[in-house]
């Protein structure tokens, strides 16, 4: 009776600890994915000093906040910007977003004249003079988004880490 006992107590325990594990397996690849698909925010110096100084491309969308509320067409915009960061990250493309509601990222916008241009406003950093317009203003369907993303690399090489890297290091490789 007491081997018995045992013999329950003892699956009773097995069968709880691999229910919990694969509980908590499902919880962590999510955790995983949601993580490799969020954009770097400009809400400081710092990550901004990234965008513009770093090795790597960025791909970088001025926007409104939701909370603003009078900026349709950046709502509009914000699932085709999904999508685009979903399939081109994997690439080799960095994103970050500007929120022009923050201070930082309103300085940010300044220093372009984002305002005066319109929003939504995606601007590439590659290691011109200027950043590259990819889109002004005017929301456009997720094929000519996906068209202009792939055209905007065109030209640029990777790094060891196969992220894209600006030109101006391009030059010297």
């Amino acid at each position: 009776s007491l081997t018995m006992f045992v013999h329950v107590l003892v699956v009773v325990v097995l069968l709880s600890t691999t229910s919990t594990f694969r509980a908590e397996e499902p919880q962590t690849e999510v955790a995983i994915v949601e993580n490799k698909y969020e954009t770097l925010a400009l809400i400081t110096k710092r990550s901004i000093n990234e965008v513009e100084r770093g090795d790597s491309v960025y791909v970088v969308l001025f926007k409104k906040s939701s909370k603003d509320g009078d900026c349709e067409r950046c709502a509009e915009f914000n699932e085709v910007w999904e999508q685009g960061v979903v399939d081109f990250v994997d690439q080799g493309l960095k994103f970050a977003v500007a929120d022009v509601s923050t201070r930082a990222g309103r300085d940010f916008a300044e220093k372009y004249e984002i305002g005066e241009q319109g929003f939504p406003n995606v601007k590439m950093f590659c290691g011109d003079r200027a950043p590259v317009a990819l889109l002004t203003r005017n929301p456009v369907p997720y094929i000519e988004w996906q068209a202009r993303l792939t055209d905007a690399v065109k030209g640029l090489r990777k790094g060891e880490d196969g992220v894209y890297l600006k030109r101006n290091l391009n030059e010297d490789l």
